[in-house]
């Protein structure tokens, strides 16, 4: 798979709790490296009970490459 990220770095911008680290995704290394998963469940955990959901998705709403081309 080829990088993207590059410099691109609105998941990081965006994520309420900060638990991407802003390193560029790559897939022989460990997902910890960029991304802090309890940082994430920590916070889907505390807003559920508020937003009555246990979804944020902002980063993947951002994610100029996760979209698709037909939407």
């Amino acid at each position: 798979m080829e990088r993207q990220c590059g410099d691109c770095r609105p998941c990081v911008e965006i994520c309420p709790p900060q638990a991407f680290t802003g390193i560029p995704f790559d897939e022989q290394e460990d997902r910890s490296l960029r991304f802090d998963v309890r940082k994430c469940r920590d916070h889907l955990d505390r807003t559920e009970g508020t937003l009555g959901e246990s979804v944020c998705g902002l980063c993947l709403y951002v994610c100029p490459f996760g979209r698709s081309e037909t939407v």
